[in-house]
């Protein structure tokens, strides 16, 4: 009988001088703590490590850390030549209008808009050519987008289309 209470004793003792990583580890694969325990008598670097760990943890905790990412949001041109980049315009932001995200893809005689649009419908899209842009605005109940697209020169529409919240809008280069 004594055995077992100075077991239960020595289990209650090690079980509050775990910190956090060693409770998940032992959880994880049970037996695996007293392994852990062996190496921090072995290795004191471990030791610290872990209790490095265990504080950055319980200040996460404590701070409410959030762990979602902060998302930017851009687009790029890309040629299938060399040739030179197109720069963005300088612009104002607009308040109550989100830039949608845009890809803008060139082929030889062609380029290729896409956008997400998500919460419009396509009737509430208006697609403005201009000379060497093109203007993209989508206004819903809800939802507010603008951009303003540079192109690598003139073009002129093929063909636009509108499914599940993506705009994709085909341009002929031109001469002009």
């Amino acid at each position: 009988m004594e055995d077992k209470e100075k077991k239960e004793s020595e289990n209650s003792e090690e079980s509050t001088d775990k910190n956090i990583v060693e409770e998940t580890i032992d959880q994880i694969m049970p037996g695996l703590g007293k392994l852990v325990n062996r190496l921090k008598l072995t290795a004191p670097e471990l030791e610290s490590r872990l209790n490095e760990a265990d504080i950055e943890i319980k200040k996460r905790i404590q701070d409410g850390y959030s762990g979602k990412p902060k998302v930017s949001y851009s687009y790029n041109i890309r040629t299938l030549s060399q040739e030179s980049r197109v720069k963005s315009p300088e612009r104002k932001k607009e308040p109550g209008f989100t830039e949608p995200v845009v890809d803008v893809i060139k082929y030889d005689n062609s380029v290729r808009v896409i956008a997400e649009l998500p919460g419009v419908t396509e009737d509430e899209i208006k697609l403005e050519i201009k000379e060497k842009s093109i203007n993209l605005e989508a206004k819903s109940s809800s939802r507010r987008y603008r951009k303003i697209i540079p192109l690598p020169g003139r073009v002129a529409l093929i063909e636009q289309r509108f499914i599940n919240g993506i705009f994709e809008a085909n341009f002929e280069m031109t001469d002009d």
